[in-house]
Parts: structure tokens; sequence; C-alpha cells
């Protein structure tokens, strides 16, 4: 029984393979407050979904030949600023396509899981459906920010490091923030809850991108200005130490009870000892990872950044930081960049370098 139609979201599957478009079909009849509005394949896909009407969100199936799914992301994005969720093997054969989706506005990657009956997973996948066809997408806007001096690095001080937390919606955002910090900046290290093959390819994609130096971190190498790490998803956790007044990065084991591994709530945690050299930015997500962490770097007295609810796909970990009054800042995605860079003008000044 559906709960009043005001509350009902609606969705559209767009795939060529009935059994997947089956699979959908059972989770959104199961869920309360979902409604298959229309169901299609790829060539079709544009009519059908002009003459159901405009659903919530749209599920779109990436197969074999992927360019099609993008062409229609970029309909969508352009047309309507409909929410798409990417449904994907988990293969290695579609992480180049997946990244450049995600970069192009789908808010959301479902992997096809190996049991689709699992009770735990459709409720999963139903939850996030849900979740992205609440959400609110805006064109991309930009602001001219204030010149970026140089930053001036003198021995005998603390250089601040940059750390930041993102889960959905987070291609996006961290594109944007990446390209507005400063190239010969502060090192940053970074969870993005992604799986490993198609956060190596994210990274290899911001590489190509951005002048910085990116790429997955590795244990116990110096983090230097004018880099930007990724914690690997390789079971373990990223923690940040200084050794020798050099910011470096250490694995540490995963516990049972840990939801996310690696965890922007350890990140975070590990950061707030060094208190004040600390910059601990949260973007969108769905849940709370980093809530925890982002208040302990607070009450240590880092810094702490926070995207707004207006401009996150998904208000869910930066709500949870801002209520936990961890957030020292919230600002729109747009100044996130910014805010971070005079986060940085601030430290040197208090340090005495500038």
């Amino acid at each position: 029984m559906k709960t009043p139609i005001g509350l009902v979201r609606q969705i559209a599957i767009v795939d060529d393979a009935p059994h997947l478009r089956a699979w959908v079909r059972a989770i959104l009849r199961e869920h309360p407050q979902l409604n298959l509005l229309v169901e299609t394949n790829h060539a079709e896909a544009p009519q059908a979904l002009l003459a159901a009407g405009r659903p919530d969100a749209v599920v779109v199936v990436l197969d074999d030949a992927p360019q099609r799914s993008l062409k229609l992301l970029r309909q969508l994005m352009v047309q309507k600023l409909t929410p798409v969720v990417l449904c994907v093997g988990s293969g290695r054969e579609h992480c180049k396509a997946t990244i450049a989706a995600l970069s192009k506005g789908a808010v959301d990657c479902i992997f096809c899981p190996v049991d689709p009956r699992d009770p735990i997973v459709k409720q999963d996948i139903g939850h996030r459906l849900w979740i992205a066809a609440k959400s609110q997408l805006r064109r991309p806007s930009r602001t001219d920010l204030p010149g970026m001096s140089k930053p001036q690095i003198r021995d005998g001080f603390s250089c601040p490091l940059i750390l930041m937390g993102a889960s959905t919606g987070g291609v996006t955002a961290l594109e944007r923030v990446l390209t507005d910090l400063h190239p010969q900046g502060p090192a940053a290290l970074i969870v993005q809850h992604m799986p490993a093959t198609y956060l190596t390819s994210f990274v290899e994609m911001l590489n190509r991108q951005l002048p910085q130096d990116v790429a997955l971190a590795t244990e116990n190498s110096p983090l230097e200005h004018g880099q930007i790490r990724f914690a690997p998803s390789n079971g373990l956790h990223s923690e940040i130490c200084r050794i020798k007044g050099k910011w470096t990065c250490r694995f540490s084991n995963a516990r049972e009870t840990d939801l996310h591994c690696p965890s922007v709530d350890r990140l975070f945690a590990s950061a707030a000892v060094y208190h004040s050299d600390m910059i601990a930015v949260i973007l969108t997500g769905l849940g709370r990872d980093g809530a925890n962490g982002m208040h302990q770097v607070h009450l240590a007295g880092g810094r702490t950044i926070g995207q707004d609810e207006a401009s996150s796909v998904v208000y869910g970990m930066p709500r949870a930081a801002w209520d936990l009054g961890a957030v020292d800042r919230q600002v729109p995605l747009r100044n996130v960049g910014y805010a971070i860079n005079l986060a940085v003008a601030q430290h040197n000044e208090n340090q005495g370098r500038i």
C-alpha cells in the first residue's frame, strides 16, 4: 500500500535488458514511497519520458554501449534537470563511462548486486532511489574568486593540511572545489565513498584535468604542497600523522562495526591532535560519516567548513556535522574552495608567514 500520492516519488527506468528492469521494478514495488512511472529502452527513452511526464528520478542502466547512456544523461541535465541514478556492473569495463556520467551530473551509482534478492540490498537501493528522487539539481554556476597568492613557506613553521570527505554527489562537488584551490597550495587528503576500480578512474580523470598532482595516497609518503591524495579503497582506513615536520598518510585496520572503509570519521579523528594546522571540509553525501570526526577537529581548534543544504545533492553528511555544532562556516559549493583558501591564508598569517 503506497503512501498518499503527494508523498510518492515517480521513477523511470531506462534499460535494454528486461531482467534488470524487472529487478528495479520489484524494488520500486516494495518501497512505500516510490512508484514506477514508465520503463523503456535507450532508443525510445526521450519520447517515452516526454510522454510520461517529468519523473522525479530516472534509473539508467549502463549497458555495453555506454555512450548512449551518456547522451541521454546530457539531454536530461540540459532539458529537465532530472536526477539520474546509474545502475552498472561491478567490473572495470564501465569505470570511465561511470565516472564521466557522475562528473556530468548523475547523482548516484548503484552497482548490480551479486544476489539481487537480498532484502538488505533491496532496502538500501530503495532508500538511495528515494534520496535521489528528492534531490534538487541546479545548473552549475561559477563566481569569480579573489586572486590567490602563492603560499609562502619558511622553515620552522608548520604547514596546514586540507582534509575532505564526500559521498553521494561528491564527484561533481570535488571537481568544483579542487579546481578553485591554489595549484601550489597545501596538500589535501580526501575520502570519497566509491569502489576501488571507480575511484582509480576518478583520480586519473582529475589528474588529467587539474594542475595539481592527483593520485591515491600511499603509506608513509610525504604529503607535499601541490598534491591531492585520495584515501584508497583497499580495506584499510587512511589516517594522517606528522613525522619530522612532514605530513604523511598511514593505514589502519577496519573494525567489524565500521560502516565505511575508508572512513571520513577516522581520517578527521586522526587529525584532531594536530588541531590548528587542520582544515576539515565536509561535502555532499548520504549518512553521517565525518560528523563525529569533524567535531573532534572543531573542539581541538581546527578550522571546519561544510557545504550548505541548497547546493548539496544529498544534505546528509553536512547536515549531521552542522547539527552537531562541528562546522565553523557553512557555505554554498561555489564558495567552498574560496573558504579553504581563506582558511589557509589565515593559518599562514597566524604562523607569521605572510
